[in-house]
């Protein structure tokens, strides 16, 4: 609907669903007040695939649509919620773009534009940030290594999300969560000094049309029944596959959201690697650490060093660790900057249906079956993963697939894999064995399987999708990637060495 005035409009939406779940609708009515004012003000976002360590808290960006006629803009600040307004800075009329900076810390900042002249004379909308990162202790998040923060965690990424945006700081202790709720343009930053610890009682896997235990899989898709339609979707991959709710992190159609830093996450024992898991107790059918559906724009790693990660096996495999290659090619052992996993479960993180997913510098500890897959991409385009070095993984470390579980299927593709180092019972790097659609457009540089029961590099199409243009130690990661021409899109966070000493093998010990 496009208003012909200024005024209030009123919409009204009704509705009542039963199937899978009886639901209502939220909002019954919205009323939308339409002004002659500028109302496009908005703060620009940095959106870029790997997080910026240099980060300035203290400034922001600010944008708006040309406004026609102006005399001059000023821009207003408030430092009280909007009580009391100060001019920051007069601008031309013809200004579209502004930039603050030296603010001060930690504390909200709203602005404005005031407009003389034209149509559009007057105040436009307000724009908010907060500079800095948000302590999670502010809202009363305590790192007691027991009592559970999720509610503390989710009211500190909800009120930055109000702003538009903003960092949640974790750091000096180790906090415990049953599920948290992410929300689009909030970033989570783990510092080393902290740890996110799983606890039992997440939330409980989302009600589908196949719920109850005569149709769902239970076990796997192979086992015999309970399938009385054999047709029925939930059978054609594995049960975590199916659900995103159960995790310790959650997030379904959100935009431009980060796990990062240099601290630690652990599932504790408390994430479920079982295909029986939905036989559980309700409290008891955690299985992901993270669980996204339907998002773009997602991040989850440590503070990159713009290096490639690579691996040397020693007479002392048991104290072995990757290394990073500088420029000239010799080594820098210092790993520190790497995000921590522990006990992840069935997945460090299953992403269905995410466009622009960015996975680098992860490095998955060996903890005596508590995973399963590292990182599965289903139904996913537009992926980096590099810098990951995992210990001990049961099943997949790196895994383009689609399937069924959105209940439609998804072509994925343009893929850029680099630096990728481990040992699992299954593949280093698979893509199937859920190939309900298209997969195509992935570029493999530098993989090095230390063990492995399955393969080291495996492709395999089951259920009916087309496989095709997979290249493996072709270069094509220096750089954008070469193969489709929407990979010019996509950024390893650093340019590789051109002096890799293993750029064209795939290796394997042990």
């Amino acid at each position: 609907m496009e208003a012909e005035k200024p005024g209030s409009y009123e919409f009204k939406a009704s509705y009542t669903v039963t199937e899978p779940e009886t639901l209502e609708s939220p909002v019954t009515s919205l009323v939308i007040d339409v002004v002659d004012t500028v109302t496009g003000f908005e703060r620009v976002l940095d959106k870029s695939p790997v997080y910026n360590v240099d980060t300035d808290y203290q400034a922001a960006v600010f944008c708006w649509p040309e406004v026609d006629g102006a005399e001059a803009i000023t821009l207003l600040h408030s430092t009280d919620r909007g009580a009391t307004w100060s001019s920051y800075e007069v601008l031309d009329g013809g200004q579209t773009e502004a930039a603050v900076e030296n603010l001060e810390p930690d504390m909200e900042h709203w602005f404005r534009l005031e407009v003389t002249g034209g149509v559009h004379a007057g105040l436009s909308n307000i724009s908010k940030v907060y500079s800095g990162m948000y302590n999670v202790r502010t809202e009363g998040g305590a790192p007691t290594g027991s009592t559970n923060a999720a509610a503390e965690i989710d009211a500190a990424i909800a009120y930055l999300n109000s702003l538009g945006g903003g960092t949640v700081l974790f750091e000096g202790g180790k906090f415990s969560t049953t599920t948290v709720h992410l929300m689009s343009n909030v970033y989570l930053y783990i510092d080393e000094t902290a740890e996110l610890q799983a606890l039992k009682g997440c939330d409980a896997p989302e009600v589908t049309w196949f719920s109850d235990k005569d149709y769902r899989s239970g076990t796997s898709p192979t086992s015999e029944g309970p399938y009385k339609n054999p047709e029925n979707w939930l059978s054609k991959q594995d049960v975590g596959h199916t659900y995103w709710q159960n995790a310790m992190f959650y997030g379904q159609r959100l935009d431009n959201i980060k796990i990062i830093g240099n601290g630690r996450i652990a599932g504790n024992g408390n994430l479920n690697t079982s295909d029986s898991v939905m036989n559980n107790s309700s409290d008891n059918r955690a299985d992901k650490m993270v669980a996204l559906k339907l998002c773009t724009n997602f991040e989850m790693g440590g503070l990159s060093k713009h290096k490639d990660l690579w691996y040397e096996e020693t007479e002392d495999p048991n104290n072995d660790q990757p290394f990073y290659l500088n420029a000239d090619g010799s080594r820098d052992t210092d790993i520190d900057n790497m995000l921590r996993i522990s006990k992840a479960g069935h997945f460090v993180m299953l992403a269905t249906g995410v466009d622009g997913v960015s996975t680098h510098d992860v490095y998955a500890e060996k903890s005596n079956g508590g995973v399963r897959d590292i990182f599965d991409y289903m139904s996913c385009s537009d992926v980096v993963a590099s810098n990951i070095y995992a210990e001990g993984a049961s099943d997949d470390i790196v895994k383009p697939g689609n399937d069924c579980s959105l209940g439609f299927t998804r072509p994925a593709g343009n893929y850029m894999v680099r630096n990728i180092i481990g040992d699992t019972n299954c593949n280093l790097f698979q893509i199937g064995s859920e190939t309900a659609d298209d997969i195509q457009n992935i570029c493999v540089d530098n993989i090095y399987v230390l063990a492995s029961n399955k393969a080291g590099f495996s492709i395999s199409t089951n259920d009916g999708g087309h496989v095709k243009d997979i290249h493996l130690n072709c270069g094509g990661t220096v750089g954008a990637c070469k193969y489709g021409s929407d990979h010019a899109n996509l950024e390893l966070g650093y340019e590789p060495s051109e002096v890799h000493p293993y750029r064209s093998e795939m290796r394997r010990t042990r």
